[in-house]
């Protein structure tokens, strides 16, 4: 029997990483250039999903300083994670009401995705 998955984007994808550091029972935790930084650092133990993160190269919104704070956090807490770096598309590049849009980024995205959720 399998525990839900959380998946979020941007704001959402931060609020992801949050409910995996609460301890969630999750399975699996997909963060599309959400939010990495955190006023409460996971501790060993804390998460129980396995954490699957797209950050975006050079993205003003989710800096490179939060993603090497994140992994050094994910580093103390001894919790495995994944994070595939992006070089090219802007940060809301998966909603088409933004003018960030790149259908072609987006569609190798939710490639990705569906592959985490069925594995």
């Amino acid at each position: 029997r399998h525990r839900p998955c959380a998946l979020g984007l941007s704001f959402g994808g931060g609020a992801v990483l949050e409910l995996a550091r609460s301890g969630a029972p999750l399975d699996r935790v997909v963060s599309i250039y959400g939010y990495l930084d955190t006023q409460i650092p996971a501790a060993r133990g804390d998460i129980h999903a396995s954490l699957h993160i797209i950050h975006l190269k050079n993205d003003p919104v989710v800096p490179s300083e939060h993603a090497a704070a994140f992994s050094a956090e994910m580093q103390h807490a001894n919790t495995p994670f994944r994070m595939k770096r992006l070089n090219g598309p802007a940060h809301g590049f998966m909603n088409p009401d933004d003018p960030a849009y790149d259908g072609g980024a987006s569609e190798q995205v939710w490639s990705m995705i569906e592959r985490v959720l069925d594995g």
